[in-house]
This record gives C-alpha cells, structure tokens and sequence, in this order.
C-alpha cells in the first residue's frame, strides 16, 4: 500500500497540478490534502507501522511536501518524534535514515 502511495506521489509530482489516473483523478492540491486526512505520515512515522523502511520511503512524500511548499512544523515534529523513539530504544540503523530524510528534504 506505502508503495502505491509513494508511486501516486511520484505521478502528481510530475504532473504538477493536472489530474493523473488513479482511483481517481487528483490535482497536488487534492493529494496534499488527501495526505493530511489519511494521517499517511503519521502512520509511517509514531504509529504502529512506524519503522525504519516506511521512514525510508517516506522521504518522497517529504520532498513532494517541500517543493510544493506544503511542509509544516507538524511534518518536522513527526520526525523529530520519529529521532527521539529511535534514540530511546538505539535503533541505529532507523536513525540513520531519518537523519538521511533530512538531508534530502534539505
């Protein structure tokens, strides 16, 4: 499902604010806000889910946000959130892919 999603993303992103095919036809507008109903990054980062792969695969999702100027404060607690459980519970290999979340939404 994550991947779908990633790839769905990838499409808007491309596409720039035309519809594309899916389930449905969305603008980026409609994917963004799609994104923040479905709690897709919460889920991916503070939810049951929340594991190293699905930050990893998050980070196209970060970087859609960045360049449509739509990452928030919210976005960046969820990984600051994100780095700290990881730290609490020295998972090394997570935190390295948060702190490389990071540099590519730089």
């Amino acid at each position: 499902y994550f991947q779908e999603l990633i790839s769905r993303v990838r499409r808007v992103e491309q596409a720039r604010g035309s519809a594309w095919a899916g389930y449905s036809s969305m603008t980026t507008a409609e994917m963004i806000i799609w994104l923040e109903e479905h709690k897709i990054l919460e889920t991916a980062f503070v939810g049951k889910l929340a594991h190293g792969e699905m930050i990893k695969r998050s980070a196209e999702i970060f970087k859609f946000l960045a360049t449509e100027k739509s990452l928030t404060i919210k976005h960046m607690d969820l990984i600051w959130t994100a780095m700290r459980n990881t730290m609490a519970n020295e998972d090394q290999e997570t935190l390295l892919k948060i702190y490389k979340l990071l540099d590519d939404i730089a």
